[in-house]
């Protein structure tokens, strides 16, 4: 970003826009970064990540920071919206419930392993 490179953690990354050549990344601290970078580059090594979700052609989202998603927007948080792809919303919903359901149980797992020791 204006020739300075940034490290950005995934669990710093609201949401990744394509805007033309450019990307926005927005991040958690409230800034925005817009860079030249290629959308499907950045999308592929993110997506191997089961936290990020496609939910309209060039807008990846963080589904950590997911609040609500209906009527064809994503809120997330720091009140980012983005627009769902209306006709896959039911099912990027059910995506998204799906991994806070795998979280929940995984964070329980490891407290009453954290607990046991």
């Amino acid at each position: 970003v204006d020739k300075i490179e940034y490290n950005l953690p995934y669990d710093m990354i609201l949401s990744v826009k394509s805007d033309r050549h450019y990307l926005d990344i927005y991040t958690l601290d409230g800034k925005s970064y817009k860079t030249r970078m290629n959308f499907s580059e950045v999308g592929e090594m993110l997506l191997e990540d089961k936290r990020f979700l496609t939910v309209l052609r060039g807008i990846i989202v963080n589904m950590d920071y997911i609040i609500d998603m209906n009527e064809g927007v994503c809120i997330l948080e720091k009140d980012l919206r983005v627009p769902v792809n209306l006709k896959n919303q039911k099912h990027l919903e059910q995506i998204w419930q799906s991994y806070l359901f795998e979280k929940v149980k995984r964070d329980n797992l490891e407290r009453l392993r954290s607990h046991d020791d």
